[in-house]
């Protein structure tokens, strides 16, 4: 599943990273990271939003490197990683 969200940086503005976890369904997609994205980008204009998927073999790589600044994975992951790599919530 791939977001509609637009992937581009647009010129001027600060990007913020999100790193997903590829395991949600379609509609978490649709019905959550869409609508906030959206959102986010209504109120923090100077922002540009991007997304990262990330398959279980790139998300320690990724936190760990910080090409990510925010990761959404289920909450057994974040158990994992917490330990591996030291990620808050």
């Amino acid at each position: 599943m791939r977001l509609r969200w637009p992937h581009r940086r647009r010129p001027g503005r600060q990007a913020v990273r999100f790193g997903l976890f590829n395991t949600f369904s379609p509609q978490f997609y649709a019905e959550a990271v869409e609508p906030t994205l959206s959102y986010l980008a209504q109120k923090l204009p100077g922002y540009s939003f991007e997304i990262k998927y990330l398959e279980a073999a790139d998300a320690e790589r990724s936190l760990s490197d910080g090409s990510v600044d925010f990761f959404i994975a289920p909450s057994g992951i974040y158990g994992i990683l917490i330990h591996s790599v030291g990620i808050r919530h």
